[in-house]
């Protein structure tokens, strides 16, 4: 009887310790998982459920995204080897004009979206004609990256790099087209150990890519049967 008993006893410290092992290494690895980019996404991601616009801000620098996906687009806009330089060099001075404008604007539609789930630009101060011209910016800006087929695959890659910067890939599917491409986004360490996103590193290319890939299929349907 106490040879029984003894056995239970070992056996139920064994467990004891297996369980103490197993919740040790939970523990440590929600301390390492949430020093990655991927918690930080998660972190976004309920952020705009909850329309908690603090956290969406904490975890995304939406003035630097903004500004350098303005300038992506513009790049991409400008690529075509129809247009001159000096076309380009006008274009170029009324972009840089209106980019302040055209990214306050755009920083307000997110902010509305993430408080209230729905955007619509209306800054103070701006004049009937202001707003037209400022809107119908926006509006062409959003037509460039229109996302509205656009799906999230999944996470193609992590890569960090010195001084708290990684970059993250992301597979987003065009379901009009069908296919799959690589969105990179660049991100930085905070001090918490959480990560902002802070760039769409390779945007200008994704564009390009996603357009030819467009072109593609127009060509593919306007052939003679």
């Amino acid at each position: 009887m106490e040879a029984t008993q003894h056995k239970r006893s070992k056996g139920l410290i064994a467990v004891g310790i297996v369980l103490v092992l197993i919740i040790g290494g939970l523990a440590g690895y929600f301390l390492y998982y949430k020093k990655t980019p991927t918690y930080s996404f998660e972190l976004i991601r309920e952020s705009m459920e909850k329309h908690d616009w603090e956290t969406f801000n904490a975890h995304v620098d939406t003035d630097s995204v903004l500004s350098s996906g303005f300038d992506a687009l513009f790049e991409a806009s400008m690529s075509n080897n129809e247009i001159d330089e000096n076309t380009k060099k006008m274009a170029s001075g009324f972009a840089k004009m209106l980019k302040p404008t055209i990214i306050l604007a755009l920083k307000d539609d997110i902010k509305k979206f993430i408080e209230t789930g729905s955007a619509g630009s209306d800054v103070q101060g701006d004049t009937t004609k202001n707003k037209k011209n400022k809107n119908a910016s926006v509006e062409g800006l959003k037509k460039s990256t229109d996302l509205k087929d656009t799906k999230f695959k999944g996470i193609a890659y992590t890569k960090k790099a010195d001084k708290g910067i990684a970059t993250v890939g992301i597979i987003l599917t065009d379901n009009d087209l069908g296919k799959d491409f690589t969105l990179d986004i660049k991100m930085r360490q905070l001090k918490d150990g959480t990560w902002q996103i802070i760039e769409l590193s390779n945007l200008k290319e994704y564009i390009k890519e996603v357009e030819q890939a467009r072109n593609a299929k127009a060509a593919e349907l306007n052939q003679p049967m």
